[in-house]
């Protein structure tokens, strides 16, 4: 870095770029609502800053600055942080104000201006991220929650129809006697058949459709294209699954796994939300009256 002396007017310059990209910044924050400290960047590439391990001669090749544009390591990962990502604002910046390279940004009032508001700005989209995944996702099971649903179905339904018409079906599943388990064993073993069924709607699910639990031993899955075929295959796998798992001789408790299913086709039904889940819901009891008459 250089250390001339900047002017009144290289002042000026840098507070009034300073100011418009954070103006910038506000504005499109709040239109779009969400943070993201990657949204105004003017002074991120000056030909004279360098990057921690440049500065401090790292050989750390796993350092997850080296793969950033970015060269401020505290915003990324923290510095002298041994190439492990430090994601908590607390823990990233504890190390940043002792770095000699996080002091040689911050000597100059200007630059440690921007940089301040750069940090804060960090931060703020750290807890935005943290906030909003936490409130979409369930946390016993970790997958998504049923507040989430109404949101991504509706998406994923005007995205379709933007695309032609890309097939939309929900598979919903119910567990099998799991009162019967909460009364006997207790929640807690309850808890560990929840989150067991969703480690296996998981593994057999694609990453392109979603899965939630929308009730206590409720789950559904949002699958995205395929057509009927295709759902009955899933469904098959998820019962080959459920028999898999309940032929592990190791697992904990001796209660059987057992899930009811049914499922819709939203694109059939006019992408109507409220009749597809109906559908899909009275195939699930259908099959579950089903069951019990075969048992």
């Amino acid at each position: 870095m250089t250390s001339d002396k900047p002017t009144r007017n290289d002042i000026h310059d840098l507070l009034e770029k300073i100011n418009n990209d954070l103006n910038e910044f506000i504005k499109n924050r709040i239109h779009d609502g969400i943070l993201s400290d990657k949204d105004w960047s003017s002074l991120f590439t000056k030909p004279e800053m360098e990057w921690c391990w440049e500065a401090l001669s790292c050989n750390k090749e796993d350092c997850p600055v080296r793969k950033q544009d970015d060269y401020r390591c505290w915003l990324i990962a923290g510095t002298l942080c041994g190439g492990m990502v430090q994601g908590v604002f607390a823990q990233k910046f504890d190390s940043c104000i002792t770095c000699e390279v996080y002091k040689q940004y911050h000597r100059r009032p200007i630059r440690s201006l921007y940089e301040n508001i750069s940090i804060l700005i960090s931060h703020m989209s750290d807890e935005a991220y943290e906030f909003r995944h936490e409130a979409r996702t369930d946390s016993l099971t970790k997958l998504l929650s049923r507040t989430t649903f109404d949101e991504i179905i509706n998406q994923e339904v005007k995205r379709s129809k933007r695309m032609n018409g890309i097939r939309l079906t929900l598979v919903v599943f119910d567990l099998d006697h799991f009162k019967e388990i909460n009364d006997e064993a207790g929640h807690l073993v309850g808890d560990y058949y929840l989150v067991e069924f969703a480690k296996l709607l998981r593994n057999v699910t694609r990453e392109t459709d979603f899965v939630f639990r929308t009730g206590g031993d409720e789950f559904t899955v949002l699958m995205v294209g395929g057509r009927n075929k295709e759902m009955l295959f899933y469904i098959d796998r998820i019962q080959e699954a459920i028999a898999g798992w309940n032929a592990n001789k190791d697992r904990p408790y001796s209660y059987v796994m057992a899930a009811s299913v049914g499922g819709a086709c939203l694109s059939d039904l006019g992408y109507n939300i409220d009749k597809c889940v109906a559908k899909a819901d009275e195939r699930m009891y259908q099959n579950k009256q089903e069951r019990k008459a075969a048992r």
